[in-house]
């Protein structure tokens, strides 16, 4: 299940139908249904603040993940964490990519689900192995549109 904010600040539109199904479906290749997991659109301003309070980066980045795996109780959930992207990063990089800003959101989406799946990219080895799975999820959900 995927839960999306937008910030009230961002002026970016995008198809938010399109990628709640984009993410259903990633969510669905990564085999988890069964948890909660919030897609947050900031700002690059709100980015440059959450990288510097969590990262000591005092600069924007496309995405970040925060990784929770917290069960509430009350509600019955299992929460896996939260993604948040900069949507004037993300709309800068799909010109740059020569891509639609739902594909590049999509590509993003997956980046920072596999983060909260346990994946890195710290080395070469574990770079080759996120980034070809991150490759091959992206060209099974972006084929169907």
């Amino acid at each position: 299940m995927i839960e999306i904010t937008v910030s009230q600040d961002n002026t970016i539109e995008f198809d938010r139908d399109l990628i709640t199904t984009r993410a259903q479906q990633v969510i669905s290749l990564l085999d988890l249904q069964d948890q909660v997991v919030t897609l947050d659109f900031c700002t690059d301003e709100e980015m440059q603040a959450l990288n510097k309070q969590y990262r000591e980066l005092d600069s924007t980045t496309d995405v970040l993940s925060f990784n929770l795996d917290y069960f509430d109780p009350q509600l019955e959930k299992q929460y896996l964490g939260d993604i948040v992207i900069s949507l004037p990063k993300a709309y800068l990089q799909a010109q740059q990519h020569h891509q639609t800003l739902e594909d590049e959101i999509t590509f993003l989406l997956i980046h920072g689900l596999l983060h909260l799946k346990g994946y890195d990219h710290a080395d070469v080895d574990q770079e080759k192995s996120m980034f070809s799975l991150q490759e091959n999820i992206f060209s099974q959900v972006v084929k169907n549109k």
